[in-house]
């Protein structure tokens, strides 16, 4: 007992420093992969600020040649004009005002003569004197011969009163002394747009600032941060005093106070640098996600391994008590497997039965004894017609993992019952095939319903058909003895209209009217019956071509009406009835010709687009939508629009059968699509649109309105 102690202890001791090595070793590793991971991210923030300075650089730096280029071109045109003697005024401002007109972005171009007076340039007026000589860019080039292009300092302009920068450039006479400047303004809210467009997160920054460190610019903008001040990082700083052009930094002391890696860089040759910064509480949020999910399941494997030393030491004060627990657990496997519904059995490599469920007797009627003592007896119960397919399958078995099949078998007492036979192969460690796992379903009943279910929707199908034929026969057998009655109604009108009073007339009237509309009626259900019946087949042809076939139809209604109807969109070919698409495109395109406000011209716009792949077949729909700009419809009304005979308006307002959007639900379902309406209201107008699937659809296949 005391030695049995010692080693138990023993034990514990070395499971427990086994733990804590390997934890250690594993928080260890993920400390260095959070670190690692950590520089990854920094690394990529300054490579994307590094980027994102470089590119804005480019950017502006081309846009200041620009202007600059046009400085020098205009400065060149003076100055021939200057050594020619003359300045011809209205030739110069027709020179600048083109050359402003090819920077966009230039509110100003401008000619200051040596006393800072503006005496040239688009929208200068000879009653108003502008001033400059006291703006930097006018001291300093003409106090210098060679100054070159001079940036001024962020001002105020006078004309539009909006901050502007400034560009100048000296002009001289053919002596060298200074004649003046030439100088245009740029918006500094246009690189407030520019950095707008700039993706540095909600904390990033993007800014401009001149040789002294003057904001110029900057987004987002701040109340406290205007432009002209120098509030920077001490980094920034530094960089700059040492000489640098370009550079990356992390900084803790933003004006605003948030921690952001930067990168600066001087804009091309000109004195002014641009800066980009990106918040590391942004850059580093997916990192820390990460940390935390680490951490998170660096606990979780602490916990985990606690766990199983402690599972494994339970493990090893029972290994006395294993096998009889071993035991206990096939027990309780032969109660799961002995009591299975299923018939469960397995087969050897040479089709010996190895172990069977009793169940194979509630099933086959056969018991396990006969199946084991009789391997053959598996093929000889398989239905006649069914063993070529058990036999083809029992040989793939043989060489792939799996199979699955429904097959019908002869029970002992004659009854043929369905079975859903699912079968695995047995491979050892060779990879040798050794036998099959087989476990088998009785299925009959669900065979059986399934059975029924055809037969019914056989007989339904059948039952639509002869609807749709008797339909199709009562309507034409009734137009006979109508047309009848509507012709004698017509020759009674002749006869005797005049001898009647004012209600009879009315009545007869009536009358007559009541038979044509109901006429009407009766040819409307002959053309719902025709569709799919008495209508052109169904082919490959151009989607286009139907609806210009109901266009030249509408022709007539379109000229009295000043309708105009747009086409656009991706036409696609379509198996499809040629007549059916035609008279859906004529039905709906006339409904928006017909239902709009008294002297409106209608508007129609049919657009066609291919809708991609949706469903779970993964099919390409092509989607039509015909939308007016007519009386609308009340959305409460719109179930009842595609009804038979469902109207709307009063026949007194607008004529029809109530027909036409029935009609062409009928259209639609036949190829396999939907349609259906969308209004915002009455007076809002309305949009139509139905959907056919591009692929030739498969017999049998549903179809239904869009829900």
């Amino acid at each position: 007992m005391s030695d049995g102690s010692l080693t138990s202890s023993a034990f514990r001791n070395r499971l427990a420093l086994g733990v804590l090595l390997i934890n250690l070793f594993v928080f260890g590793l993920a400390g260095q992969s959070l670190l690692h991971s950590r520089d990854q991210y920094q690394q990529q923030a300054e490579g994307t600020s590094q980027n994102l300075a470089y590119i804005l650089d480019q950017y502006i730096a081309t846009d200041f040649d620009k202007i600059d280029m046009a400085l020098l071109i205009a400065a060149d045109e003076i100055d021939q004009q200057i050594a020619d003697g003359h300045i011809d005024s209205l030739t110069l401002n027709l020179f600048l005002s083109i050359q402003q007109s090819r920077l966009p972005n230039v509110e100003t171009l401008w000619v200051v003569d040596a006393q800072g007076i503006v005496t040239y340039g688009l929208g200068i007026q000879s009653f108003v004197k502008v001033d400059i000589s006291d703006k930097d860019f006018f001291i300093r080039l003409r106090d210098a011969l060679d100054a070159g292009l001079v940036i001024g300092k962020p001002e105020i302009s006078p004309i539009n009163k909006k901050w502007v920068l400034n560009f100048a450039r000296r002009l001289s006479r053919p002596d060298g002394s200074f004649a003046g400047v030439i100088y245009s303004s740029i918006d500094i809210e246009n690189f407030s747009r520019l950095f707008s467009v700039i993706d540095v997160g909600k904390l990033g920054v993007v800014s401009l600032r001149d040789a002294e460190m003057g904001l110029v610019a900057s987004y987002p903008e701040r109340e406290d941060l205007g432009i002209g001040s120098r509030r920077i990082s001490k980094e920034l700083q530094q960089l700059v005093q040492a000489g640098k052009s370009s550079g990356t930094y992390f900084t803790l002391t933003s004006s605003d106070n948030i921690p952001r890696t930067q990168s600066f860089r001087k804009v091309g040759n000109h004195p002014l640098y641009i800066v980009a910064g990106l918040a590391s509480e942004e850059y580093l949020a997916e990192w820390r996600g990460h940390a935390g999910m680490t951490a998170l399941l660096a606990a979780l494997f602490l916990l985990i391994t606690l766990l199983m030393s402690w599972l494994l030491y339970l493990g090893w004060k029972r290994q006395q008590s294993s096998v009889a627990a071993l035991a206990v657990q096939e027990t309780k496997f032969r109660t799961v497997a002995d009591f299975t519904y299923d018939w469960e059995y397995w087969e050897g490599a040479r089709g010996e039965i190895l172990y069977m469920t009793p169940s194979c007797k509630h099933i086959t009627g056969y018991g396990h004894d006969e199946f084991v003592a009789d391997p053959g007896l598996l093929d000889r119960i398989v239905f006649p017609e069914d063993q070529p397919l058990m036999y083809a399958h029992r040989h793939d078995v043989a060489h792939q993992e799996a199979g699955n099949m429904d097959f019908r078998i002869v029970r002992c007492d004659g009854e043929v019952r369905w079975i859903a036979h699912a079968c695995r192969a047995v491979l050892g460690a060779d990879g040798q095939f050794n036998g099959r796992r087989v476990s088998n379903r009785d299925i009959t009943e669900r065979k059986l319903a399934e059975q029924t279910l055809r037969e019914r929707s056989e007989a339904l199908q059948q039952s639509n058909a002869d609807l749709e034929q008797f339909a199709y026969s009562v309507s034409h057998d009734m137009r006979s003895p109508l047309r009848s009655v509507m012709g004698h109604l017509q020759l009674l009108e002749k006869g005797i209209k005049d001898s009647l009073d004012a209600d009879n007339c009315e009545n007869l009237a009536y009358a007559l009217e009541s038979a044509k509309r109901m006429d009407a009626m009766i040819v409307s259900l002959l053309d719902y019956s025709r569709v799919g019946r008495k209508t052109g087949a169904k082919q490959w042809l151009e989607s286009r071509a139907p609806l210009d076939e109901a266009l030249g139809f509408l022709d007539p209604a379109c000229e009295e009406a000043r309708a105009v109807v747009s086409v656009s969109g991706e036409w696609p070919k379509v198996f499809a009835s040629r007549d059916e698409l035609s008279r859906l495109f004529q039905n709906l395109i006339g409904n928006a010709l017909k239902y709009r406000e008294a002297e409106q011209p209608p508007r129609v716009e049919v657009v066609s687009v291919v809708s991609g792949v949706t469903g779970d077949a993964g099919e390409q729909r092509w989607r039509v939508s015909v939308r007016d700009h007519g009386i609308g419809i009340d959305p409460q009304q719109i179930g009842r629009l595609f009804q038979f005979f469902s109207r709307l308006q009063s026949r007194a307002r607008y004529e029809g059968t109530g027909m036409g959007l029935a009609l062409c639900r009928r259209i639609v379902e036949h190829h396999a699509g939907c349609i259906w309406v969308e209004s915002a209201g009455e007076g809002q107008g309305s949009t139509f649109i139905f959907e056919i699937p591009l692929q030739v659809p498969e017999a049998g296949e549903p179809t239904g309105a869009r829900p």
